[in-house]
Order: C-alpha cells, then structure tokens, then sequence
C-alpha cells in the first residue's frame, strides 16, 4: 500500500475554493451562452418570460439578476405586499409588466415560460408544484420545503414533469 503524503493531497479548503469557483464559472458561462434559449430548446434569439412570484428582497435580487441578461423579460410578478409588489414592477424594467396578488394568475399565462420561486418558505413547495403542473420551468429558491412530507411531494411532482427543468 503506497503512503500519500499531505503535501500532494488536495485540502478541504482548496477544494471547496476551487470547486465553488469553478461553479461559478460554469453558472456565469451558461448565461453568457444563452442558458434560457438552452431551456427553452429554441434558437438564441428566443426571449424567455419569467413570472417572479414572491417580490421581497430576495425575489427582487432575482428580478435585478435576470433583467441583465439578454433575452429574459421578467413579464410577471407577484406579491401580496403592496410595496414589495411595486418594487417588483420597478425592478422588472419592463413597463408592460403584469402585477399580481394571487400567485396563481402568473401560472394562468400562456405566455410565461418559465417561474421564480421565492415567496415565504410555506409557499415554495405550493407554488413549485403548480408551477411544472402548469407546464413551466420552475427555479425555486431554497429551502425547498419544510419538511420530508413536502420534499417527497416536490420530487414526485419534478419526475411527473420530465420536459420541465427544475432548479
């Protein structure tokens, strides 16, 4: 049996450093590539709409991120928060967009490809599973759910929705 010495194995630190950056990297190329035109499976000069459901300080965050790249339009939000909503209609830099308080009336739109989950954690697990049974591309901030019950639903319903990319 040989003996490694520490000096050539890889450190935790260095590990999750150079891992983490390397994700980075790959999330930050996958936009730059055109990542939505990959989800959608259509040509680059598709345009993704993108209904944000939940429109506080982290969904607003979300909104900012998206609106800067090309060919996302944040064409919904949603909130049941009045301030939050309109900074939600602010940051989708989108005079059209479409200001709701019922989460639902997003999933009604035909023209909304795919949903940012990020309202109250009580929600996530709701609005992700009507979401894909709406046949829309879900991205879910975590926690997913609550609990193991709510996690189970949530991976039932990814494997009943196959074409639809759940992040």
């Amino acid at each position: 049996m040989e003996e490694t010495t520490r000096e050539s194995a890889l450190s935790r630190r260095d590990f999750i450093l150079k891992g983490s950056t390397a994700a980075a990297v790959a999330v930050a190329g996958l936009s730059v590539l055109g990542a939505p035109a990959i989800v959608r499976g259509q040509n680059l000069n598709s345009n993704l709409n993108v209904g944000v459901i939940g429109t506080g300080s982290r969904g607003c965050y979300l909104t900012r991120i998206l609106t800067a790249q090309s060919g996302v339009t944040i064409s919904d939000v949603c909130d049941v928060y009045p301030p939050n909503l309109e900074a939600g209609k602010t940051d989708s830099k989108n005079e059209k967009v479409r200001a709701w308080e019922d989460w639902r009336k997003i999933l009604e739109q035909k023209d909304v490809d795919a949903v940012v989950v990020a309202p109250p954690l009580f929600l996530h697990v709701p609005c992700s599973v009507a979401s894909l049974d709406a046949g829309k591309h879900v991205y879910s901030e975590k926690s997913m759910g609550m609990n193991v019950k709510e996690l189970n639903a949530m991976g039932a319903a990814v494997k009943a929705h196959p074409d639809k990319v759940y992040m």
